[in-house]
Formats: C-alpha cells, sequence, structure tokens
C-alpha cells in the first residue's frame, strides 16, 4: 500500500483544537437489523463526507492517479484504512446503549470505500460483541464523533430498520437537533471536548414488544 500522507482520522480528532464546532461534515446513513430471536444482528453504516474535506483526502493521499474520476482497488483499500485505523477508541463513530450502559462492538466487518461525485464515502457492518436482546430491555442507537471534530447528521429518510413482527425502531429528530450551525464558537474546556459530541447526537429507539 502507498505511503499514507493524510493523518488517519482519528489522529486528527485527536489533535482537534477544543474549539466546540466541528471541522468534517458527514451525511450518514444507518440500516438496524433485528433477528428473529429479537436481537440487534446488524447496524449498516454509510458515512458520506462533505465535499471540501473529500477534495483534501483526495489531494493529500493522492488517489485516482489517471485524472479519470474513478478510484482503483488500492484507492479505496487506502481509504478504509485511513478512516477506519484506530477508531475503535472513538467506537467507529457508532454507539449502542441498554439502560444506559454501552454496549461493546465487535470489530466492522465489509468495509468499502468509493467516491459518489466528488465526496468520500465509507460503508461497514457493526455488530453487538454480545448478543443484545430487546424483549425486555430498549436499546439506542447514535451515531457520532464524541470529540465533536466531524459533526454526523442521520436524517429520518436515512435511517431504515429490518425485523420481525412486534420490533420496530423509533427515530424522529427534529430539524433544530439536525442542525450544528448554531454552535460555531463556542468555547470549552478540552476535557469536557471529548464527550461534547454526545450532547448534539440524535437518537433513535430499537425496541421489540
Amino acid at each position: 500500500m502507498r505511503p499514507l500522507r493524510l493523518a488517519p482520522l482519528l489522529l486528527l480528532a485527536a489533535a482537534a483544537p477544543a474549539a466546540a464546532h466541528p471541522h468534517v461534515f458527514v451525511d450518514a446513513r444507518a440500516h438496524v437489523v433485528v433477528n428473529a430471536a429479537e436481537e440487534v444482528e446488524s447496524v449498516r453504516v454509510e458515512w458520506l463526507f462533505d465535499e471540501n474535506y473529500s477534495l483534501y483526502a483526495k489531494d493529500g493521499l493522492a488517489l485516482d492517479a489517471d485524472r479519470d474520476g474513478l478510484l482503483d482497488e488500492a484507492d479505496r483499500a487506502t481509504l478504509v484504512e485511513v478512516h477506519t485505523d484506530g477508531m475503535e477508541a472513538l467506537g467507529w463513530f457508532t454507539f449502542l446503549r441498554q439502560s444506559g450502559a454501552m454496549q461493546t462492538l465487535a470489530k466492522p466487518e465489509d468495509f468499502e470505500a468509493d467516491m459518489i461525485g466528488d465526496r468520500i464515502v465509507i460503508r461497514f457492518t457493526a455488530r453487538p460483541a454480545a448478543p443484545l436482546p430487546l424483549a425486555e430491555l430498549d436499546a439506542t442507537l447514535t451515531l457520532n464523533d464524541p470529540t465533536f471534530f466531524v459533526a454526523m447528521t442521520l436524517r429520518p429518510d436515512h435511517f431504515t430498520f429490518e425485523g420481525p413482527e412486534g420490533c420496530a425502531a423509533l427515530y424522529e429528530p427534529d430539524e433544530t437537533q439536525l442542525s450544528v450551525t448554531s454552535l460555531f464558537g463556542m468555547d470549552m474546556s478540552e476535557t469536557a471536548a471529548r464527550s461534547f459530541g454526545f450532547t448534539f447526537a440524535t437518537e433513535a429507539t430499537l425496541t421489540c414488544r
């Protein structure tokens, strides 16, 4: 694999100044699957990065060397590496909770990377490390960067659910929750900034009855 000329996303987030505003914007998608045993089986996640960041990453990684507008397998492998290396420390921006307790995820699988127009897209499948039943306790899902270096927007029409009869997902954020523009310029301590992303994360509730 070619030498990387762009720091992995995790390192960029860790080095971010303690100003409470994002530097990268992502339109996210999530598809949740609950199995016949009424357990959370998987979450298929998509990150579609903003055009400015995508241009920076594309140039920094010297992608699409032949300028035909298409990525080759080496390009895709580089994008996956840069955007997932060390991301376990940030939970791959994917968080499941039950009764307030964070649930551990196994290392994601089925990584994909490509360009949609001028924007980088990363996809992967996350699964709970242990069975996560919903028959007695609801669970919640959030997609967010705890450091708020990356602003994740998950719109209701980009959230889908698949499961047996009696299981459902509730996800109804309003436009105020989905907007981060009012947060620019808010300064805070570095310690607080490391969990600031959770404050504005939109939450889906997963349930079986």
